[in-house]
This record gives structure tokens, C-alpha cells and sequence, in this order.
């Protein structure tokens, strides 16, 4: 029998999440008015939990472009954000 493992949910370091925020930010500001009052807050207070959103319209608009706005920890390492 092997010995039970424990994954933990990670959203990276705080520069790759500040990284990921500020490209979060960038990316919403042009459809800004076309989100959810909830989402416009949540951009304000926290942008990781913009995704968390149960409105159809701005999932929507997060389906289009998400992939193009994910920062890897190979990108952060290139840029200097984070180091082994």
C-alpha cells in the first residue's frame, strides 16, 4: 500500500499572481463596462476572482481570451519575477 498524498491547489508565488493580475486587469479594461457590477468590483478588489464570476455574460467574455493571458512559471523566471 502506498502512503496517501495530499495536492494543494496553487495559484503561484505573489509576483507571478500580481503578474497574472495586472494581465488579468489589462485585458478586461477595454469590455470593463460590458461586465457584471459584481466582476467591476472584484477587478478593483481582487482580479484573481473576477474568474470566479457565475454570470453567463462575462464567463463568456473570459472564454474568448484566457488562454492568452496565462503567465507560466517559465515566463516568470525569464522576466525575473520569480527564481528557482
Amino acid at each position: 500500500m502506498r502512503a496517501p498524498s495530499v495536492l494543494v491547489n496553487s495559484v503561484g508565488q505573489p509576483a507571478s499572481r500580481r503578474a497574472y493580475g495586472d494581465r488579468l486587469r489589462a485585458w478586461l479594461a477595454p469590455v470593463h463596462d460590458r461586465l457584471s457590477a459584481d466582476s467591476q468590483n472584484r477587478l478593483v478588489q481582487n482580479p484573481l476572482r473576477v474568474l470566479d464570476t457565475k454570470d453567463e455574460g462575462d464567463r463568456a467574455l473570459f472564454d474568448k481570451l484566457l488562454s492568452t493571458i496565462l503567465v507560466s512559471p517559465s515566463e516568470c523566471r525569464r522576466s525575473g519575477l520569480i527564481s528557482e
